[in-house]
């Protein structure tokens, strides 16, 4: 029976259902994963999106400098578990990961994780991280495009799996063919929306997602369709800023805070289009499972889960002015035709990026990462 233990900073809820699945897979092949984790930063508070993993270890994490430097204390547990792989998050803020990296442990060291910080682009920070993952033994990479940095920095393409990094779309795909069309007449009401031409944004609100930007097009989308309504669902750092603007034009914007489960999906599925000029990551799966295209500049932002939007098939990514975003989604709402043609390769694409594929992806790279140098 080989021991594989996977490290992460924090649990998120939408992680807890790919362990448990991932561990009863390995199960099978004779394999034992353990999963150590600690709490967020004081930040990642705010996003209320934490989670609990029945079978995992808990510590508690000690955060420095603004939450830049991160201590795990978890060196007893390792040596008590004798782990043969150890799956790291391929972050330099990690101090666990130098300790591994640079000593003696028997293990072998893999990271998981993005390929290069997308949104921080400081050459130290770039070069620290590269350097970092030289030293390791298997790399498990979030999506192709994670995977292409990693080649392209000479990392050994035969030493990655890319997962596919998903949440779960298939219980999204359950619950939205769940809903009736009174459930959505009814959300409607409830927020005292009239119009069809919604746009909706989701998620945590921070700098990133150019929220700024958002509110600037969505003004000038109202001229070309003056129903247009925006709905925002998230909350973060910037939430009085979005409740400021909302006020502003409470009349076609409507802020929800954050919403999970059925609620959220109601809340998509009355919408036309999913509207994220910034940052875009996993809310693209939401798009998928939901039938409903996203519309994104190419900002150069995205996490890794962008390499999953088709331009123009599954999805839209503009270039990165107002006139050019604006326009690309006042035309979407007034082309019935295309916006059906997009909502089936949503929902083709949902069948594609599902947590059982990457529970599947992952196993097989961490079978694969035992064995190398055998």
């Amino acid at each position: 029976m080989f021991n594989v233990l996977i490290i992460q900073r924090r649990m998120t809820d939408y992680r807890v259902a790919f362990f448990e699945m991932l561990r009863t897979d390995l199960l099978t092949h004779g394999i034992n994963l353990q999963v150590i984790y600690g709490q967020c930063n004081k930040n990642e508070l705010q996003k209320h999106d934490s989670g609990a993993l029945e079978f995992g270890t808990f510590i508690k994490n000690i955060y420095l400098f603004n939450s830049n430097v991160v201590i795990q204390p978890i060196l007893k547990n390792i040596i008590d578990i004798k782990p043969d792989l150890i799956i790291l998050t391929q972050e330099n803020k990690l101090l666990l990961n130098y300790l591994l990296l640079f000593s003696p442990f028997k293990s072998k060291i893999c990271f998981w994780g993005h390929g290069r910080d997308l949104q921080n682009q400081s050459t130290f920070k770039s070069i620290l991280k590269y350097h970092l993952t030289r030293r390791t033994r298997w790399f498990f990479s979030y999506t192709k495009m994670s995977s292409e940095i990693l080649i392209s920095k000479n990392y050994p393409a035969q030493r990655i799996t890319n997962v596919e990094n998903a949440i779960d779309t298939k219980n999204i795909l359950n619950q939205t063919q769940s809903l009736r069309q009174s459930d959505l007449e009814n959300t409607k009401i409830r927020l005292g929306i009239e119009s069809s031409n919604i746009g909706v944004f989701i998620g945590s609100l921070y700098q990133e997602k150019r929220l700024d930007f958002l509110f600037a097009c969505a003004d000038r989308i109202r001229k070309d369709i003056p129903e247009f309504h925006l709905i925002i669902i998230g909350n973060g750092p910037m939430a009085s800023y979005i409740e400021e603007q909302c006020t502003n034009r409470q009349k076609w914007c409507t802020w929800v805070k954050e919403q999970h489960g059925i609620e959220k999906i109601k809340l998509i599925k009355i919408s036309k289009l999913i509207i994220n000029p910034g940052l875009v990551g996993l809310s693209i799966l939401d798009s998928f499972a939901t039938g409903t295209p996203l519309i994104t500049t190419d900002c150069g932002l995205h996490s890794p889960e962008i390499a999953y939007l088709e331009n123009g098939i599954n999805g839209l990514i503009t270039d990165n002015t107002e006139f050019a975003f604006c326009d690309a989604v006042t035309k979407l709402l007034n082309d019935d035709t295309k916006l059906l043609s997009m909502r089936n390769e949503c929902l083709a694409s949902a069948h594609r990026y599902t947590l059982e594929n990457m529970v599947q992806n992952f196993s097989t790279g961490i079978r694969k990462a035992l064995k190398h140098g055998l």
